[in-house]
């Protein structure tokens, strides 16, 4: 890809996008699956990025890792990035995956690469869907955990008794 790079502008930071309903999260993650899944490329007018503006000054959070890129793109697809709710779907379903890869505890929660798809909690939906962003535009992992427990229960995410 040569040439500028396009830039979704938002009036708000990340930390003040606006909640979204869980089912707008699970079909979000299923345009970004089935991106992912048919090899869909980031195509030319897809954003590269998004320039949030707010009190603090501005932040641009670029979409550089190509998986990104595809579920963004499957995102826009979707609902668009026009908007502060698709671009609140967006950071959430991409905030929600990296706390997927990335914190222990959530892992009794989800399983992946079944024949039907994963299998997620509906709790993780429920709590990214309005739980707020970070100004990085990332869940603290801490509050979410805490937050899930209340839906889940405290033996879930211990995960597997051990005899």
């Amino acid at each position: 890809m040569t040439g500028s790079r396009i830039l979704i502008d938002s009036p708000v930071t990340p930390d003040a996008l606006p909640a979204v309903a869980p089912g707008d999260l699970m079909r979000a993650w299923d345009a970004a699956t089935v991106a992912a899944e048919m090899g869909l490329q980031a195509a030319w007018d897809d954003a590269a990025g998004v320039t949030f503006r707010g009190p603090g000054g501005e932040v641009t959070l670029l979409f550089e890792d190509m998986d990104a890129r595809v579920w963004v793109a499957g995102i826009n697809r979707l609902v668009g990035l026009d908007t502060a709710h698709g671009i609140a779907l967006c950071f959430r379903l991409l905030a929600l995956i990296e706390l997927m890869a990335t914190a222990a505890w959530s892992r009794p929660l989800f399983t992946l690469g079944g024949a039907d798809g994963p299998d997620i909690h509906p709790a993780l939906f429920r709590v990214a869907a309005s739980m707020p962003l970070g100004r990085d535009a990332r869940f603290d992992s801490r509050e979410f955990e805490r937050r899930t427990r209340t839906l889940t229960g405290p033996a879930r995410l211990r995960g597997p008794q051990q005899p």
